[in-house]
């Protein structure tokens, strides 16, 4: 889990981060690895905005459907 640019992105979107990370793990069965990336800075996210969230996961189990590996992207995002 990171950011694109940990140190524009500070604690603000590690924290951020971690929370998606968690809350992502607890929708899915089993997640054998789980890497999420917040584009922006810390300073956009105050703003409302993040510029985007990549997702990449492997070995995932949800509502019993089995796959070996997730990727998700997203356009900006309005917060």
């Amino acid at each position: 889990m990171s950011s694109s640019d940990d140190k524009a992105g500070g604690p603000v979107m590690q924290l951020l981060a971690s929370g998606l990370q968690l809350w992502v793990r607890q929708q899915c069965q089993a997640i054998g690895s789980l890497d999420i990336q917040l584009q922006g800075t810390g300073l956009q996210l105050l703003r409302g905005r993040l510029a985007g969230v990549q997702l990449l996961a492997r070995r995932v189990v949800y509502k019993d459907l089995h796959f070996e590996l997730v990727e998700l992207s997203s356009g900006p995002i309005q917060v």
